[in-house]
C-alpha cells in the first residue's frame, strides 16, 4: 500500500503572498512526478479573521482559514488536524522547493526507524546586507550550511528540524503530542525536535531535499526578526528548562565559530560580525521584554 503524504504550508495573515503563485505550481508538478511512489495532498492554512476563498488556481488544494495571531505552533497544528497523510511535510510560503524536493524528503522514510527528515536550505544572492544575513545560519542553516549550525553524525543523523523544509511521521504526533501551543513566537520545531531526541527518535538530514528561502535584505526586517526570536527563546526556556538551554548555548558558540571560519577571507566578514553581535543584543531585548510582560500576567503572589 502506497504511503500518503500531506504537504502543509502556513499562509501569513493578509493577501496571498506573491511567492505562493510560484510555489504552488512547482509543488503540483512534483506531486504529479511522484504519484507512482506515493499519493500527496497539499494543505494551505491561512491566517484570517474574515472568511477568504482560495484563488481558482489553488482550487485543487485543501484550503482552511484559521484565527489570526494564535502563534506558529497553533498554525502548524491546524495543518496537522486538517491533513490525513502518514507523513506530514512542511515548508513555508516564502520558500521555493528545488528539483525533486518532495521525492527526496520522503525517500528516507523507506527506513521505518526514521521518524523525521530535515531538508536543506539555501538563500539566493541579494544586496550586501542580505548576503551577510544569509550567512548567519537562519533559517535552517541558511547559507552558513546546516552542518555548520547543527551537529550531524557520519550517517547524517541529527537532532533538529526546521519547518522550512522538514517531514515528520504522523505517529510522532500520536506518541509525543503536536507542536507546543505556548510557543507562539517560534522555536516550536526546535522544541518538538528536542522531545523526539529525548524519546530516541531518529531524524535524518537529507541534503538533497533543498528549498530556496527568500532573502531577508532590510535592516528593519532583521531587527524585528531577532526581537521575535528573543521572545521565542523566553518561552522555549520555560518549556525545556535551564539545563537544556545550556546545551543550546554551547551549540550556538560552536556554530558562531564555524560561521567565522567559513567567511574568514570573505569581504562579508565585517558585516557578518556586526550582525552577529546585533542579533545577540536584539534577542536579549526580546527575551527581557517578554519576560517582563509574562510576569505581569502572573497572579499577584501577595496573600496578606
Amino acid at each position: 500500500m502506497k504511503k500518503k503524504v500531506s504537504i502543509i504550508i502556513i499562509l501569513r495573515a493578509g493577501k496571498f503572498a506573491k511567492n505562493l503563485y510560484n510555489l504552488v505550481p512547482i509543488l503540483k508538478q512534483q506531486i504529479e512526478e511522484t504519484k507512482s511512489l506515493f499519493s500527496t495532498e497539499l494543505v494551505l492554512i491561512h491566517e484570517s479573521n474574515s472568511p477568504l476563498e482560495a484563488p481558482t488556481e489553488f482550487s485543487w488544494c485543501i484550503y482552511k482559514n484559521i484565527p489570526e495571531k494564535r502563534g506558529f505552533a497553533f498554525n502548524r497544528n491546524c495543518g496537522i488536524d486538517n491533513s490525513s497523510g502518514d507523513i506530514c511535510v512542511f515548508t513555508d510560503d516564502d520558500c521555493i522547493p528545488q528539483r525533486d524536493w518532495l521525492k527526496n524528503i520522503v525517500e528516507p522514510f523507506k527506513n521505518e526507524k526514521i521518524m523525521g527528515v530535515m531538508g536543506n536550505i539555501s538563500i539566493p544572492k541579494s544586496n550586501y546586507l542580505g548576503n551577510c544575513i544569509s550567512e548567519l545560519g537562519f533559517p535552517g542553516g541558511g547559507n552558513a550550511g546546516y552542518r555548520n549550525m547543527w551537529k550531524t553524525d557520519k550517517n547524517d543523523f541529527t537532532d533538529h528540524l526546521s519547518t522550512c523544509t522538514a517531514a515528520i511521521r504522523r505517529e510522532v504526533f500520536s506518541k509525543l503530542g503536536k507542536f507546543n501551543n505556548s510557543l507562539i513566537y517560534g522555536t516550536e520545531e526546535g522544541e518538538l525536535s528536542y522531545r523526539m531526541a529525548k524519546a530516541g527518535m531518529l531524524i535524518k538530514f537529507q541534503e538533497s531535499a533543498r528549498v530556496h528561502h527568500l532573502p531577508r535584505d532590510k535592516l528593519g526586517s532583521f531587527v524585528k526578526w531577532h526581537i521575535r526570536r528573543g521572545r521565542a527563546n523566553y518561552y522555549f526556556k520555560k518549556v525545556v528548562g535551564n539545563s537544556s538551554v545550556q546545551k543550546f548555548l554551547k551549540l550556538r558558540i560552536w556554530s558562531c565559530k564555524n560561521i567565522f571560519k567559513k567567511n574568514m577571507f570573505n569581504l562579508k566578514i565585517i558585516g557578518i560580525a556586526i550582525l552577529l553581535f546585533l542579533s545577540i543584543i536584539l534577542q536579549q531585548v526580546g527575551y527581557i521584554s517578554e519576560r517582563k510582560r509574562d510576569r505581569k500576567k502572573e497572579p499577584n503572589q501577595d496573600t496578606k
